[in-house]
């Protein structure tokens, strides 16, 4: 089990950011992205091999040093269902407004490699 660190591509003059973390392998998660709560709206994709059984979920924290896996939660979609994806998916809503939010894999097999997208933007003029 390892934590993947993210990495980060300013778009549209500080308006948008895209948090990137590559290299998620079964048992990984991402370092966790801090004060994300200014960004208004926010989707996530993933891409590459879930593998067998393999399962990946966006995890939110308010907690303000989360620690331990406790301190987080899994985060939903605007229609509620959790973001937990065990397939490629296209992009997906998040609701949750959190201070911290971090990518976990949580089963998977040899074979399980992903690639996780966070988009944030906010619509406050500056």
């Amino acid at each position: 089990m390892a934590t993947r660190t993210a990495t980060f591509s300013d778009i549209f003059a500080g308006r948008s950011l895209i948090c990137t973390w590559t290299g998620l392998l079964n048992g990984d998660n991402g370092n966790a992205f801090s004060e994300g709560s200014i960004y208004s709206d926010r989707s996530v994709q993933v891409l590459g091999t879930v593998g067998a059984g393999g399962t990946i979920s966006l995890e939110g924290s308010n907690v303000t040093t989360p620690t331990v896996n406790a301190h987080w939660f899994i985060m939903n979609d605007p229609q509620g269902n959790a973001l937990t994806f065990t397939t490629n998916t296209s992009g997906k809503a998040v609701l949750e407004n959190v201070r911290h939010m971090r990518p976990r894999v949580t089963a998977g097999d040899g074979t399980t490699d992903l690639t996780v997208h966070l988009l944030l933007s906010t619509t406050a003029r500056g």
